[in-house]
């Protein structure tokens, strides 16, 4: 169910990613590129739904944990896809735990409960027709 401050949210158009400007602004000024580079992500967060923004903020923390652990540029690359491919991999888990838990593996069942645990929800009970 949508929360109401997820309905009254105002979507601006993304502007246009100019790729060679990006690269130039990065090769003359490093400094400048980080701050328009934290400008156009807290851009894009605050265009989310207000329910969205705690996790998107968080998931952007994770990532630019893995950018300053990484001794080079494309060590923080391969640390950020590793990060893209978990998180898809709990997606599928709880996709298929919904419509085939049947199917699941000993290790994607206990990977569900895990992620199940860690979530905050309130359980209906439902009772059965009669």
């Amino acid at each position: 169910m949508q929360k109401e401050d997820d309905l009254n949210v105002t979507r601006e158009p993304t502007p246009e990613y100019d790729f060679d400007e990006w690269v130039a602004l990065y090769q003359t000024d490093p400094d400048a590129f980080e701050e328009k580079r934290k400008i156009a992500i807290a851009k894009v967060i605050d265009s989310a739904p207000v329910s969205m923004q705690p996790r998107l903020k968080g998931l952007m923390f994770q990532i630019d944990t893995e950018r300053k652990k990484a001794k080079t540029p494309l060590e923080s690359c391969i640390n950020i896809s590793s990060l893209m491919w978990e998180k898809f991999d709990e997606l599928k888990v709880n996709l298929n735990a919904l419509y085939h838990p049947e199917k699941l593996s000993v290790e994607e069942k206990a990977q569900f409960l895990q992620s199940a645990n860690n979530e905050n929800a309130t359980i209906l009970e439902f009772k059965k027709k009669e």
